[in-house]
């Protein structure tokens, strides 16, 4: 966060104390993480995607939990192009779950 977006992160409580803004910081960068795993991809590569999005259309970010949004979208924007090559095949948790999809209904 604060290499990309140059956001300083809250300072670490006392071990006594409660987790507060530093607690919902790390809530928000696990989201964050979990948005680029479920794609498949690096949390690195997904910040500079999410961070790609937002800049065309930046607004204000005051934690990492505002990306969670941004970066889903930049991400499977990426990923869909991505598979849309025909020298590139992604292969991802999602992916996996689309070949045996089934709508309901169907037979």
């Amino acid at each position: 966060m604060l290499e990309i977006f140059n956001l300083l992160p809250p300072e670490k409580p006392a071990p006594t104390a409660k987790a507060g803004d530093f607690g919902f910081w790390i809530n928000g960068i696990r989201a964050l993480n979990q948005v680029a795993s479920d794609y498949g991809v690096a949390l690195e590569q997904a910040m500079q995607l999410a961070y790609a999005h937002w800049n065309r259309s930046p607004f204000n970010l005051s934690n990492p939990g505002a990306l969670k949004k941004v970066m889903a979208s930049a991400v499977a924007q990426a990923v869909s192009q991505a598979s849309k090559s025909p020298n590139k095949k992604v292969e991802t948790p999602l992916a996996d779950q689309l070949k045996t999809f089934k709508p309901r209904g169907s037979a």
